[in-house]
């Protein structure tokens, strides 16, 4: 009895080690500034009906990365059926946020905002602005700086490693150090290969399936 507690409890705190090095690769992906860097607004005038507004975003990440993206939304404007002023009704831009990856993976982050198209809604003497469609715009990120240049989800390493950026055993895939495809193709599921330690979590190889066949007489 002892040794199977003292067996479940090993399991436990491997399980917790785990999880609380996810939780923390994770929180180390991060989105660390948001910069403007151009837009434009068109609001109806001096004659029209539409408006139309555009932010370009330059989104940086706690890994030195960054990119750009460009971010719109549509509006319009309307006067009431019988007299009134005109009513001018802007996309709403949301305050960015971010979210997690699909799939999701643990240095794996996506910034993200939401723009909601406007309609003017008239009547005879006022109007009003309403929700029209809405568009979800994401940039997602994979941090892999974190891990030393030419090894397991490091950046290429000329300097160290001058036949291939690589330490002995890892190859280039879209200028990350990850492990060969014939490697990664004999990891076990369910898990599979993790791009993040670079090993196979569930083992290797597949378990054999045993079929047993029973002879019968004729």
């Amino acid at each position: 009895m002892t040794r199977l507690f003292a067996r479940v409890l090993e399991v436990f705190l491997l399980a917790v080690i785990f999880t609380i090095s996810a939780i923390v690769t994770s929180i180390a992906c991060s989105v660390t500034s948001r910069v403007i860097t151009s837009s434009s607004y068109n609001d109806c005038s001096p004659i029209g009906t539409i408006i139309y507004k555009l932010e370009e975003n330059k989104i940086t990440f706690s890994d030195g990365d960054f990119d750009n993206i460009q971010v719109y939304g549509l509006g319009s404007c309307a006067y009431p059926s019988i007299s009134g002023s005109q009513k001018k009704c802007a996309p709403a831009f949301n305050t960015p946020t971010t979210i997690g990856c699909v799939p999701a993976a643990s240095n794996c982050v996506r910034w993200s905002q939401l723009v909601v198209d406007k309609v003017p809604s008239c009547g005879l003497f006022s109007c009003t602005c309403a929700d029209g469609p809405s568009n979800q715009f994401t940039l997602p990120e994979y941090c892999w700086n974190e891990a030393t240049a030419g090894t397991c989800g490091g950046a290429l390493d000329f300097s160290t490693y001058p036949s291939t950026g690589c330490a002995t055993g890892f190859v280039s895939q879209d200028g990350i150090c990850q492990r060969p495809f014939t490697y990664q193709q004999n990891c076990a599921p369910p898990s599979g290969y993790s791009e993040v330690t670079c090993d196979c979590p569930d083992g290797t190889g597949f378990s054999p399936i045993l079929i047993e066949c029973v002879r019968g007489r004729v």
